[in-house]
């Protein structure tokens, strides 16, 4: 299989994502937070934490983890402060017009967007606790791992939940790649975005699409597949439409490429990490090398039989 390409720094896929306003990396498995087993961890992690301390979530996304946290704590006197870290544009805003019951939790947290956790700055010994869940694996691992051992105080402990190693789910991700790729080769996209810089007119743009739709019905077993679908609808719809109704549906082709792109390069981060982790399974021994403790790791299985990854927590000397 052709390696995921990098994915272009100037378009934030990360940041496009939160920005729909999901508080989890699994919106259609959850109705709005982690719930069950991984709700259970963390509670367990987060009642080690005393009354006045200090709590750190890196690549938070939208905050999931920090919610449950301020959720568990809110009681503690004096209270416990929550800070959340994302290399991504942060939106706490669109989740809590998402999910509104969130909102009292959410406010109780200081959001930090557009900031790698490698370069967090905070002073030495800062937090009782640092958490991530399906994040910390794709930092630069040495840096995060030195910034976690700088920011914990002693006996502070680094808790993570990172990614299942499940071969079904890395096959799963590699075919939908897959299908990424087949779609760049039909320069679906690329037409669109000519389409978008007045490099191909309505006309044209129908032209083209119509090979496209010519390509995709001759291999029937593709239409199978979600991402393949997906196109097709926005190919046939474009084919029925006058040059009028095509020009007026500039800014929805503008959208449908950005989401299209977002969720290529985000699936390359998430091949890469799997990749790292399959290809080098002593990965978290980079935390022990900067100075921290294995203190507990197992796996989470969610509803009893679900595999949704491994925890490890370290602890500071």
């Amino acid at each position: 299989m052709t390696d995921p390409q990098p994915p272009r720094r100037d378009d934030d896929h990360w940041s496009q994502y939160w920005a729909n306003g999901a508080l989890t990396s699994l919106p259609e498995d959850f109705a709005a937070n982690y719930d069950g087993e991984i709700r259970d961890f963390w509670q367990t992690v987060f009642d080690q934490v005393p009354s006045g301390g200090r709590i750190l979530d890196v690549c938070t996304g939208n905050g999931a983890v920090a919610v449950l946290a301020a959720e568990r704590l809110v009681e503690r006197t004096p209270p416990v402060t929550i800070q959340a870290v994302d290399a991504a544009d942060i939106r706490p805003e669109a989740v809590k017009s998402r999910y509104p019951r969130q909102a009292r939790w959410i406010d109780r947290i200081e959001f930090i967007g557009g900031t790698r956790f490698e370069l967090f700055d905070a002073p030495d010994a800062t937090f009782d606790l640092i958490t991530s869940q399906y994040g910390i694996e794709y930092c630069d691992l040495d840096g995060a791992a030195a910034t976690a051992a700088r920011l914990l105080k002693p006996r502070g402990r680094l808790a993570f939940l990172s990614h299942a190693l499940g071969s079904d789910m890395l096959r799963t991700m590699e075919s939908e790649y897959r299908d990424y790729r087949r779609v760049e080769q039909l320069q679906v996209i690329s037409r669109l975005e000519a389409h978008l810089r007045d490099a191909l007119d309505a006309a044209g743009l129908r032209r083209s699409l119509a090979r496209v739709r010519a390509e995709l019905v001759g291999q029937r077993r593709l239409l199978e597949r979600p991402l393949i679908r997906m196109v097709l609808g926005m190919v046939e719809q474009t084919l029925s439409m006058s040059d009028a109704e095509i020009r007026a549906a500039r800014p929805r082709y503008e959208g449908f490429a950005r989401q299209w792109i977002g969720g290529r390069d985000r699936l390359a981060d998430m091949l890469r990490v799997h990749r790292m982790m399959r290809d080098q399974p002593d990965w978290v021994r980079c935390f022990e090398r900067a100075g921290l403790s294995l203190h507990d790791s197992g796996t989470v299985r969610y509803l009893g039989r679900h595999d949704v990854g491994r925890f490890y927590v370290f602890e500071h000397p």
